[in-house]
Parts: structure tokens; C-alpha cells; sequence
């Protein structure tokens, strides 16, 4: 993936809505860099401020502070249409009237392009999303995921520099949405263009994007690759948005004389694991660990493991099984821990509900994460 440019820098950018004592702060001072021909996702809850900020790129909202920058130019202020960026809506707001072409068409003839340029984008275009034999339809005549594909093709035929969507698949059925998921990666990569994608669906981000940005409550929580997001989460919500994971409050921890950037956190019969953490990590502050269930195991050993307790639940899944656990607890405080096994052979070591169980789990698989953020 080339990115010699950033596309899209958000500098400080905080939208207020309403003034006083009902005034809302949608978004908190976000900052960004969202690079040349990058699937840039914008997840998080309903409300949490991700379509704010996709209609401030937009230029259908203004920001209360701060700045929007196309390729180095500042365009907080311009409207939408003197932008070289297309959005996307979930409700695709086509054109019932028009066919599939007059619908790619339109945008062009509203910026006056020659009428044999149009005809070549429209056709370019209708390569692109796959949907020539279907140019004559009317937009009532296609199924949701053509729909989808004519809205796509609209957007990006007069060439915008990003494209957004706006929980633009979130109107399709399962099974078309994991083939729409796979479509806006083809077309993105076809075209070079930057897309900037909204959605709540952590699925989805993972499945789909290049870097993700995680927002909660209009601030801006994480911004990384996939892997980074799922497996590295630097705060209690990322780690608890995305994906399942289980969270133990640590109460017996130390730090390295030497190393700063490694904590000693103690389990079961003394048993220590040595795991890094970030330099500025307080002890004296709340501090718990996370640890996704697919990377635990469970032993019939309990004196050699990591932690103790009994088995309350079993699912199986087929290609895996789910255990949830009641952990022993000194302090008479209930505790549960979920773990996930994979079914890999006839031989696989089943466990059932009521069972006494060991639970171990490496080292690298912990996140250390600070309570108190």
C-alpha cells in the first residue's frame, strides 16, 4: 500500500452542539493523520462521535475549533460541493426515477463535464462496480447490494480525492454485507482513492480496514493497524469494544529495577509472569490486565496453572468451544473468565460444567492496561 502523503490531517478538531446548559460535546479535540490510498475506519458506539467527524470532513457540519486539511489545504469552511470529497450515505439516496446510468451520470452533468467524458466515466465506472448489463434498470428494479454498487459508482466517478461512507453497509443482510465487505476493498484498491468508513460493527473494521481509530464519547481512544487495535488495546474500552476479552484487577504487582518498561504481576502459588508495560506506568494507580479468551487454555492440573476455578457453562461452536469459568477468589469475590478452545482434532480435550480446572496463558498475551486513563 503506497502512502507517500497524508490525505486528510485533523488538527484539534471539537464540535459543540447547542449553547449553555444543553450544550453537547460530540467531539473532544481530535487529532489525525489519514494517509494517501488508505481504508481508514472510524469505529465506535452509536453517539460516539464518528459520523460528527466524517460530516465535518464532509463539510456538512463545521467545527467549533480546530481544522480539516485536504492535501495540505485548509478546507474546514468550504462547502461540501467545492471539496474533492464524496460521501456515501446508508441510505444511498439514489434517484428512483433515473436508471443505473443516468443515476453514475448525474454528478457529472451537475459539474458541466463534456458529454463524451461523461459517457466514458459511466462506462468506466460501470466496469468497475460490475453492473453493465444492468445500465437501463431503474433503481426500484435492483436488489440492496446493487444498489449499494450504483451508489458507489456515482460517488466515485467524478474522481474525489477521499471517499466517506457512512455505515454504508449496515441496511444489507449478513450474508451481502460480508460480500459488499470484500467489494469495497477491491474498489479501493482499484481506484487508489482514500476511504474513510464508519461503522459500529468491530468485525467489520478488522475485516476491512488498513488503520482503525476507536472513539468513545467524542474523544479519540486508539489509532493503529488491525493487529494493533485487537491484540495492543492501550485503553479499558478498546480493549473491551473490540472483540471479547477478560480483565483481571491486579493486586499484587512490582516493577523491574532495571527495566521500567516491564511489570512482575503474581498468580497461583507465586507463579510470576514478566510482562511490558508502558514507562509511565503508576502502580499506585488502578491497574488491571487483559487477556482475549482464544488465547488461554485450560489443564486439568490446577496446582501447575495460573489460575483456579470450576467450569459453570459449556457452548460448543464446531469449529471451537466455550468455556466461562468462576475463578477461586480470596477474597470470597466472585469472578468470571471465558475461554475459547479450538476443536482442532477428534482428540481435542473436552471439559464439562462442574469440572475443577487449571487456567495458564503466556506472558505475550497480556495487556497491561491503566485503569485510571
Amino acid at each position: 500500500m503506497k502512502q507517500d502523503s497524508i490525505a486528510i490531517k485533523v488538527e484539534g478538531v471539537s464540535k459543540v452542539y447547542g449553547k449553555g446548559e444543553s450544550a453537547f460535546l460530540a467531539l473532544n479535540n481530535a487529532t489525525l493523520n489519514i494517509l494517501d490510498n488508505e481504508f481508514f475506519t472510524l469505529l465506535g458506539p452509536s453517539g460516539c462521535g464518528k459520523t460528527t467527524l466524517l460530516r465535518i470532513i464532509a463539510g456538512f457540519e463545521n467545527p467549533t475549533q480546530g481544522s480539516i486539511l485536504l492535501h495540505g489545504e485548509d478546507i474546514s469552511h468550504l462547502p461540501p460541493n467545492l471539496r474533492s470529497v464524496n460521501t456515501v450515505f446508508q441510505s444511498y439516496a439514489l434517484f428512483p426515477h433515473m436508471t443505473v446510468a443516468e443515476n453514475i451520470s448525474f454528478g457529472l452533468e451537475m459539474l458541466n463535464k463534456p458529454k463524451q467524458e461523461i459517457k466514458k466515466t459511466v462506462s468506466k465506472m460501470l466496469s468497475l462496480v460490475h453492473m453493465e448489463e444492468l445500465k437501463d434498470r431503474h433503481i426500484d428494479e435492483l436488489s440492496g447490494g446493487q444498489q449499494q454498487r450504483v451508489a458507489l459508482a456515482r460517488a466515485l466517478a467524478p474522481e474525489p480525492k477521499v471517499l466517506l461512507l457512512d455505515e454504508s453497509l449496515a441496511a444489507l443482510d449478513y450474508k451481502l454485507r460480508k460480500e459488499m465487505q470484500i467489494e469495497l476493498k477491491r474498489l479501493q484498491h482499484a481506484t487508489g482513492i482514500t476511504f474513510i468508513f464508519v461503522t459500529h460493527d468491530q468485525e467489520e473494521a478488522l475485516t476491512m480496514s488498513d488503520r482503525i481509530a476507536v472513539i468513545n464519547e467524542g474523544k479519540l481512544l486508539q489509532v493503529g493497524t488491525p493487529h494493533e487495535i485487537y491484540n495492543k488495546p492501550q485503553d479499558h474500552f478498546v480493549a473491551s469494544f473490540v472483540g471479547d476479552t477478560n480483565f483481571l484487577e491486579i493486586s499484587s504487582a512490582s516493577k523491574s529495577n532495571n527495566n521500567d518498561e516491564v511489570i512482575f504481576l503474581n498468580f497461583n502459588h507465586d507463579q510470576i509472569l514478566k510482562v511490558p508495560c508502558k514507562k509511565d506506568m503508576a502502580l499506585n494507580k488502578s491497574i488491571s490486565i487483559a487477556i482475549r479468551p482464544e488465547k488461554v487454555s485450560l489443564v486439568k492440573d490446577a496446582d501447575s496453572a495460573l489460575l483456579t476455578g470450576e467450569i459453570v457453562d459449556v457452548s460448543f461452536f464446531g469449529t471451537d468451544t466455550h468455556y466461562s469459568i468462576e475463578l477461586d477468589s480470596s477474597s470470597g469475590k466472585a469472578q468470571s473468565f471465558h475461554v475459547r478452545m479450538q476443536n482442532a482434532s477428534n482428540q481435542s480435550k473436552q471439559y464439562v460444567a462442574g469440572e475443577r480446572v487449571g487456567v495458564i496463558f503466556k506472558a505475550e498475551d497480556i495487556q497491561v492496561i491503566d485503569d485510571s486513563r
